[in-house]
């Protein structure tokens, strides 16, 4: 079974949209992806993960700067690009495992 931030990086395209000002809350993203995912995940973990994932330059979501609301990143921000902010994805996932446990 796929991880959750693999599960989620994948549903991203479908739901968000590429323009910032279209960016939707996490309130609205929570709804839109918890019956999709495989397995039971508490909502504050899923909330994590769309933070976490935000920061990571790889990942498919990104938040916008002033206020609450996330957004579809561009491929090519991503594409070969690591995360800045603590190494690499799965260093993320491992954080997140930790902090959740």
């Amino acid at each position: 079974m796929a991880t959750l931030w693999e599960q989620l990086n994948r549903l991203y395209p479908e739901i968000l949209s590429s323009d910032p000002h279209a960016a939707i809350n996490g309130t609205k993203l929570l709804e839109k992806v918890r019956g999709r995912l495989d397995g039971q995940y508490a909502e504050n973990t899923i909330r994590q993960h769309f933070s976490v994932m935000s920061q990571d330059a790889t990942s498919a979501i990104a938040k916008i700067a002033d206020g609450h609301g996330y957004y579809l990143r561009k491929s090519e921000s991503r594409s070969g690009e690591r995360s800045t902010n603590s190494g690499n994805r799965q260093d993320l996932e491992n954080l997140l495992a930790g902090i959740l446990s």
